[in-house]
């Protein structure tokens, strides 16, 4: 069976770090759910839980999400 063709051609959508920053700190500040958040603002909640953990990584080295894309650039 051959599945060629199927699937639509898609591509990703990409978020810039302000976007994801500001996603993470709705969820944190709003009192409100995750899925809600995330429905809100378009995206799957998994995904916002994601950031969510990158977000709480990059914190726990003392670092912002920012500073963090700026570092990888150079």
């Amino acid at each position: 069976m051959k599945l060629e063709g199927i699937m639509p051609d898609t591509t990703r959508r990409q978020f810039t770090d302000a976007f994801k920053s500001e996603a993470v700190r709705l969820t944190r500040e709003s009192g409100r759910p995750v899925a809600q958040v995330a429905r809100e603002l378009g995206i799957s909640d998994n995904v916002l839980y994601r950031w969510r953990t990158e977000q709480r990584q990059v914190e726990s080295q003392g670092r912002t999400r920012r500073r963090c894309a700026l570092s990888r650039m150079n």
